[in-house]
């Protein structure tokens, strides 16, 4: 199994290639044609298992009996090997979860500047269907006439009517 310190750990693919050949040489009576030469073989497995991080090779065992569980007739071929060693490494990655924290309207409103503000209510009034937070309310009655003129443009009916309520408060 995978631990966090031996990802940094420099691996001998040659050794676990041979490793891999042995195997399937205990498991499949022809694991090798007879017209490919061992050596390039595991030459060529090795840097295959290049490729992958060191998480998904060292899970190259448990591939090799997903593969054997499979119970094919047939010794399985470099890709076939590869693939199930990838697709073992990925089923053994531990599932980070990221906590998600809402962060408070206030806050994030309250470290804007005004212009951001104004094209903040702005956004708000073209593309948002929900009511406006207090926060923004307040801000839209403090404005200058000329600003509560520009966002009445938008959006007159709701611009008005917030105006008007406060008014009235």
């Amino acid at each position: 199994m995978y631990t966090p310190e031996n990802e940094n750990s420099t691996m001998d693919y040659t050794e676990i290639s041979y490793k891999i050949l042995a195997r399937l040489e205990m498991e499949y009576k022809y694991a090798s044609a007879k017209a490919v030469d061992k050596p390039e073989m595991i030459k060529f497995l090795a840097s295959q298992l290049r490729r992958l991080s060191n998480r998904e090779v060292i899970c190259w065992n448990e591939a090799l009996n997903n593969i054997s569980d499979k119970g094919g007739k047939h010794p399985p071929t470099i890709p076939e090997i590869m693939s199930e060693i990838r697709k073992v490494g990925i089923a053994t990655q531990p599932n980070i979860a990221i906590e998600k924290k809402e962060i408070p309207f206030a806050s994030s409103w309250n470290m804007e500047t005004d212009s951001q503000r104004l094209e903040d209510v702005r956004a708000w009034l073209e593309f948002c269907p929900k009511k406006m937070p207090q926060i923004m309310l307040n801000w839209v009655v403090n404005q200058e006439e000329d600003v509560k003129a520009e966002l009445r443009r938008i959006k007159k009916k709701d611009v008005s009517q917030i105006i008007k309520h406060e008014d009235n408060t």
